[in-house]
């Protein structure tokens, strides 16, 4: 009986820290709020708002979608043509994307998420450290992830 019902508040954690996750929110908290409070955890995680900023620097990270230079809405990376404003996208945004790399870069380092790091380090083109008015290894070691700041050592050979 014991095992059933640990299993079961296993199962509404997963499910509740899913939600949360896909919200935006840390999967992990939800997990245990899920843990402890069973179906009502569930219920939380469903009426909690999403972290739209969150999401935003994720998309953003890992490059599916930009930000409309004209609206600032968050777009598909390879629309043409804006859903929002329906202005024609410039053919080559590389210094728009390169600012946005370097934006999402230091929220990533800011909220210690490492493979949103390690991910913006390998795909971001033309990320140059000279360019960034914050540099990301001292951004880095003022939040202490050692993860974080040997994969931008690695990467701007500093």
């Amino acid at each position: 009986m014991l095992y059933q019902y640990l299993a079961f508040m296993c199962l509404c954690g997963l499910i509740t820290g899913i939600i949360g996750s896909n919200k935006g929110r840390s999967g992990f908290l939800w997990f245990v709020i899920g843990f402890l409070l069973a179906p009502l955890g569930i219920v939380l995680a469903l009426v909690i708002k999403k972290d739209n900023q969150t999401l935003e620097s994720k998309a953003l990270a890992l490059g599916t979608q930009k930000k409309c230079p004209y609206c600032a809405e968050l777009i598909k990376s390879e629309a043409i043509i804006c859903k929002h404003c329906n202005r024609e996208q410039a053919g080559n945004n590389t210094s728009m994307q390169i600012e946005n790399s370097q934006k999402a870069l230091l929220n990533a380092i800011a909220d210690n998420d490492v493979e949103v790091v390690k991910n913006i380090m390998n795909t971001a083109q033309g990320l140059s450290y000279e360019d960034f008015s914050t540099p990301p290894l001292e951004y880095a070691e003022l939040h202490g992830n050692e993860e974080i700041i040997n994969s931008i050592k690695k990467t701007f050979n500093k």
